[in-house]
């Protein structure tokens, strides 16, 4: 079942611990809220998160972090750091990956890479990734597979 955490109400460890559940999809949703606030919103619950965890008071999660590089700082950078040890697995989804620095995505184990012909981020992905002059070139449905299991980045193709 799907769970959505409301966000009108004030995000405290006690509706966390009883909103999180195991085998339970937990949505912490921003609409309606300005940029601003959504930020704000967004590192209290990353950083009540990771205490709960911490704390064991939740059990492990997989967090999946939409538009992740408006979220950059000492927050995502802990969650992803201190999260991995101890059972927040993250999964970063981003239009512009060098915007998150290198310091995060060198935390992640396996990048999925589609296209892109923006300067920065095919010189941060290559960074991480080795050569990916291709990226410009992939087509609707191609990307790029790399991570630590990987030899070398993969191509592959999903239709």
């Amino acid at each position: 079942p799907t769970k959505a955490i409301v966000v009108n109400s004030k995000i405290d460890k006690d509706s966390l611990t009883k909103e999180i559940k195991r085998g339970q999809t937990s949505i912490l949703n921003g609409y309606g809220l300005s940029p601003k606030e959504k930020r704000s919103f967004f590192i209290e619950a990353l950083q009540r998160l990771l205490k709960l965890r911490l704390e064991d008071k939740i059990k492990p999660l997989f967090l999946i972090i939409e538009e992740s590089e408006n979220l950059i700082g000492e927050t995502l950078d802990q969650v992803i750091s201190e999260g991995r040890k101890t059972g927040i697995f993250t999964c970063l989804l981003t239009t512009h990956p060098a915007q998150l620095g290198g310091s995060v995505l060198s935390q992640i184990g396996t990048q999925i890479i589609g296209k892109t012909t923006n300067k920065e981020d095919i010189e941060c992905l290559s960074n991480i990734a080795g050569t990916l002059n291709s990226l410009p070139d992939l087509t609707k449905g191609e990307w790029i597979v790399n991570g630590i299991a990987a030899n070398r980045p993969l191509k592959v193709h999903l239709s």
